[in-house]
């Protein structure tokens, strides 16, 4: 009932690497580096590419974690939609463009 095929385990490994070589390509992170943040592990995409060998359990939360990072990429943050609590700074155009303008008006 558990088990996984073959198959199916090598298209959930290809599916691993392809995530992690994107997320590495687009935000410029080496593959130790997510192997760190996401399974404590520096070697883990180094290895299951050699091994070709995860846990249903590891594959799970490897991508859990894409799925989210991609998720947070994608969806407004809701400070953003509804205004932020944050300080905003208000510049006035005039002010500023007074201070650069070599002529005095």
């Amino acid at each position: 009932m558990g088990e996984v095929m073959s198959d199916d385990l090598d298209e959930m490994i290809v599916e691993m690497l392809e995530a992690a070589d994107a997320y590495s390509k687009a935000e410029n992170v080496a593959l130790t580096t997510l192997g760190r943040f996401i399974v404590n592990d520096g070697g883990f995409f180094e290895n299951l590419e050699l091994s070709k060998n995860c846990t249903i359990k590891t594959y799970r939360k490897v991508m859990k974690w894409f799925a989210e990072k991609q998720r947070a990429a994608i969806l407004p943050r809701k400070s953003r939609v509804q205004g932020s609590k944050a300080k905003r700074i208000s510049i006035n155009p005039k002010k500023s463009l007074r201070a650069s303008s070599p002529i005095n008006t």
